[in-house]
């Protein structure tokens, strides 16, 4: 926390947050509604603290982080253009180190510049950031409180025609 949120100035980000009236469930466990735990298991069974999840955040911290990192605030601009701009390929899908890259059937959606960069989560979250344009889309979700896993394909559409909705909006 102390080398990632306070820097940044993220007040709202947490993992196992106490106060819990502004998060959304996430699903059931144990015939339990999960608020302000972790949907994933692994991350569950930690104690809601692991490197993939269990993180809780709002709108504004996340643009805040992802601001922040671009411009050199957790780590200087060459390592984040490095791990922003390299482009890699797994298998046919182009991604950055650590990040999503725009591509055919990507979370992305079809207007998104070239280096554009992004990340999503289980539950159905989002985030994009188009160095070129300084454009952030953030999209919160709980789609695992509807259905675990039966509704991945709907989320990554519903991805998809939000951020082409919104460019198409803003070109």
């Amino acid at each position: 926390m102390k080398n990632v949120f306070l820097p940044l100035g993220l007040e709202d980000t947490r993992f196992k947050p106490e106060i819990t009236e502004r998060i959304a469930p996430t699903s059931v466990r144990d015939n339990q509604v999960l608020v302000g735990e972790p949907d994933d298991e692994l991350c569950f069974y930690l104690g809601g603290v692991s490197g993939n999840a269990g993180l809780f955040s709002t709108a504004s911290d996340t643009l805040t982080f992802v601001v922040g990192l671009w411009n050199g605030r957790l780590v200087s601009k060459r390592v984040a253009r490095r791990f922003t701009e390299t482009l890699v390929y797994d298998q046919d899908n182009p991604r950055r180190l650590g990040w999503q890259a725009p591509g055919p059937g990507t979370s992305s959606g079809d207007l998104f510049g070239n280096s554009a960069f992004g990340h999503t989560g289980f539950t159905g979250t989002s985030l994009w950031f188009d160095p070129e344009t300084e454009l952030s889309i953030v999209f919160l979700s709980n789609r695992t409180h509807i259905k675990r896993r039966e509704t991945i394909p709907q989320m990554l559409e519903t991805r998809r025609k939000l951020h082409n909705t919104i460019l198409a909006e803003l070109t």
